[in-house]
């Protein structure tokens, strides 16, 4: 079922509440894939779809003590292309990224899925 996004929040909950197990469960096809949620870019009204955010999905990267903006570019440019499906980046080459996209628009994308990949992913819409 879809969850619309409302201010930053879901509906009905109260602002700084305590986090609910719904807010950090995953949602499973029939098949046991991760459905995506999609999700607002920051500083655009556009939204792209990301997958949440396993242990396995970013086992071996390096700066993860940092902010995603902070991560080596390499890394960056691997968790989109991994957790972006609409657009759908995982055919996009990172040559393809780092031409055609600022950094400033990759970070903003990495951000974007960063945060609808985690616990915050109980406030966006599912489909």
């Amino acid at each position: 079922m879809a969850r619309k996004a409302t201010g930053g929040r879901a509906k009905g909950s109260k602002p700084n509440g305590r986090l609910k197990a719904e807010d950090v469960f995953v949602r499973r096809d029939p098949e046991g894939r991760l459905i995506p949620v999609e999700v607002k870019v920051p500083g655009t009204e556009k939204t792209i779809m990301v997958l949440p955010t396993t242990v396995g999905s970013i086992k071996g990267f390096t700066a993860l003590d940092k902010t995603a903006a902070e991560w080596p570019v390499e890394e960056k440019i691997q968790y989109v292309q991994e957790h972006v499906t609409d657009p759908d980046m995982s055919e996009v080459t990172a040559d393809e990224i780092l031409d055609g996209m600022t950094m400033w628009d990759l970070d903003m994308m990495l951000i974007a899925a960063v945060n609808g990949g985690g616990v915050s992913r109980g406030k966006q819409k599912n489909v």
